[in-house]
Order: structure tokens, then sequence, then C-alpha cells
């Protein structure tokens, strides 16, 4: 598979001899390059390494240009100011400059708009039978007026792991199975994907904090996070093997997107996914690593957990957060089910897919938005209570 990326955004200089464009790798490397209209090599402008914020724009006289970016310590997108000739962005920082996307100039570059994103993401729960039906209506658990995502129950079911922005900034936090008495494990910035160790006592998740994404390891008890794999290459999008002698991640490190391992000490990464692999869960019984295999909604595959044959079981569309593997079988979201997205489950025993519940909005497209207890017994999701976009204006910007 090669690497997803792509060129988008196209946009000319004041004068007309420069293109800016976003170039992205995946859906999460995202940075500024600049071309001579003409052609030629681009050149590099910025180096987040993070989602760009939809369109930007040139100054008047097009000595820099304006941009959205969730980098850094922000969990949603903010306003910077880079030069073209090359240096340090600059973050805006007036009285709304928070959760902001696509900055506009006028002409004379007095007057700023921009879109101003306010997002309301929580974590739900649904209790199931034994036959994967729901025993009650789905339940408001871990809720915040911002996003809280990524949930896991801890392998006892007495704690619940998730990355919430409450404070300002996504970080890590653990709470009580009913969600309360929250608890802040991290205080890194940009952090997502955290998953429980076998015996509870560490989390993984990832975090760009060094400049680059990297696979860090916290004790659930608190303190310093320890680097897994930090270096050149992008690391993400962590989890446990289910003996605790592996963490499994996805990295560019062969110029293209592969599930790898890693022991949770750190070393020499192996090799496991050939064709491909984004987000990698492995059976509750050891026996196999389940994946998706592309940035794009695709099915879910599956392999040794050594590697080796690689074979498509789940042969529907499936957005690569929305997915998640219990005892008996694989849950995910359909999205393509009308009036609303549903929970659907496939069977390891049958190889048949039924219809589990519908949700009543969507689901967080960002981070893992659905995992399943230990037992089996209950579905934790992200759902997007409440989105409001406002058109924001400036005068007198400079």
């Amino acid at each position: 598979m090669a690497s997803p990326g792509y060129d988008i955004a196209p946009t000319f200089s004041p004068d007309g001899r420069i293109v800016a464009f976003i170039r992205a790798t995946g859906t999460i490397n995202q940075d500024i390059y600049l071309v001579s209209s003409t052609g030629g090599k681009p050149q590099r402008l910025t180096y987040a390494n993070q989602p760009i914020g939809g369109a930007f724009s040139w100054t008047p006289y097009g000595k820099k240009i304006l941009f959205s970016s969730y980098g850094g310590q922000e969990s949603h997108g903010s306003l910077w100011r880079v030069p073209a000739t090359g240096g340090m962005p600059e973050r805006l920082s007036f009285g709304g400059a928070e959760e902001a996307l696509e900055p506009t100039l006028s002409r004379q570059g007095s007057l700023l708009a921009y879109t101003q994103v306010q997002t309301n993401v929580n974590i739900w729960q649904l209790q199931l039978s034994r036959s994967h039906r729901p025993m009650h209506p789905p339940s408001k658990l871990i809720y915040s007026t911002r996003v809280q995502s990524a949930p896991q129950s801890s392998p006892d079911g007495k704690k619940i792991v998730f990355a919430s922005d409450r404070l300002g900034s996504t970080d890590i936090w653990v709470c009580n199975r009913d969600g309360s008495h929250p608890v802040q494990l991290t205080s890194l910035g940009t952090t997502g994907t955290p998953r429980w160790s076998p015996d509870g006592r560490q989390i993984v998740f990832d975090s760009p904090a060094s400049g680059t994404f990297g696979v860090y390891v916290v004790s659930v008890d608190g303190g310093a996070p320890r680097q897994v794999i930090v270096d050149s290459h992008h690391n993400a999008i962590p989890s446990w093997s289910k003996d605790g002698r592996w963490i499994y991640f996805v990295s560019d490190r062969d110029g293209t997107y592969q599930i790898w391992k890693i022991p949770p000490q750190g070393g020499q990464p192996i090799h496991v996914t050939r064709h491909g692999g984004v987000l990698a869960l492995e059976s509750l019984d050891g026996k196999f690593l389940y994946y998706t295999d592309r940035w794009e909604p695709s099915g879910i595959w599956r392999t040794s957990p050594e590697g080796g044959k690689e074979t498509l079981v789940i042969k529907q569309p499936i957005n690569m957060w929305y997915w998640a593997v219990g005892k008996d079988g694989v849950y995910f979201i359909d999205t393509d089910t009308k009036p609303h997205a549903t929970v659907k489950f496939w069977s390891f025993a049958t190889r048949q897919t039924t219809t589990v519940a519908a949700l009543a909005k969507s689901a967080w497209p960002y981070d893992p938005a659905l995992s399943v207890s230990s037992d089996g017994r209950s579905l934790l999701y992200d759902q997007e209570d409440n989105v409001n976009n406002d058109i924001m204006l400036v005068e007198n910007f400079r």
C-alpha cells in the first residue's frame, strides 16, 4: 500500500508567483508547503505534523501566511501566522482565536474572518445482554462542555480511561466505571488513543509532545510518562497484546503505513503487516490481530500476531475509528444506515452480522470511538452531542 499522502487547498500569493498548499500524510500529519507557480520542487514551510484547519490566507503583500492548526498544546484549532520565507510560527492570542478554522483576510488586510467551532463530545454507555442486545437505552456516562473521547474499560471493569480537553488541552484521564471521580494522568497537551495494559497497571497512548507522534506509557497511579518509541517517524495508535509482552502501533518507518510491535520497555520494532495497517487490536484469546488497512473507511482484516497471511474478514467499509474487538466478535459502527448510524456485531462463530442499536447522533471521528468491556456486557462510545459553527470578524487586524 502506498503512503496515503495528498496535496490540497492551493492558494496563490498576492503577486501570483507562489502557490501555497497543504501536504497531508494520512489524516493527521499536515503542513504547509510553497512552490513556484511555474513548477519546481515544493519547499516545506511549517513543521507542525498536525491537522491544518481547512483554508488559509496570505497577508496583502505576501510576506506571511495565516493558518489554523491543532498543534502543540492545543486540542482545538488555534490561529497562527508564519513568515513566507520560513521561521517559527506565531500564535495569535486575541480573544476568540481558540477553536478557530479557515482564516481569511480582506484585500487590505485590516479585516480577518474565520470560522469558530464549538464541539461537545461525550461518552455514552450501552449495556448489553448475552445475546448482544441492548438491555436499556444508552446513557450519558462521562461528560463536560468540551470533548471526551477514546474510552476503554479497565480489565477488571472498575475504571475507565479516556482522553479529554476539559481543562483546555487534551490529556489522558481515568474515572470510576460510573463516570465519577475523574483524575488527570498526563499534562502533555495533545494526547490520544489510551489503552489499558492487561494487568491494569499501565496505560499506553500517543502524543506529538516531542514534535512528532510517539508512543508513551504512564502508570495508572500517575507520574511522568515514559517513552516507548519516539523518533523521526510517525508512531501512533498503540494497543497491547493480551499477554502484555508487546505494544502494537502504526508507523511509516518503511515508507508506508504498517502495523509494527515493540516491547513495552522499548527496543527494536518488529514488522507485523506488509500490505497496510492503521489501528490494530488483538482478540481476547491472543490468537489473532484484527486491523484496518488504510486511513479511508475500509473493512476489517485479520492476521497472526507474528504477521503472515492477511485476510479480509469483514467486507464492509468501516471508519478506522469505529470498531472494537469483543470476546465473541467485532462491534462496529455502520454509518451508511439511515436515518441514523447503527452499532453492529460480527460474530466469530457464525461470521454473520447483526444490528445491535441505532445511535441518536454522530460518533466522534478523530479518536477510537467505540470499545467493549472484557466481559462483553458494556459498550462505550463517543457521541457528538452538540456542534456550533459561527463566522467571526476581527476589525483593525494587525
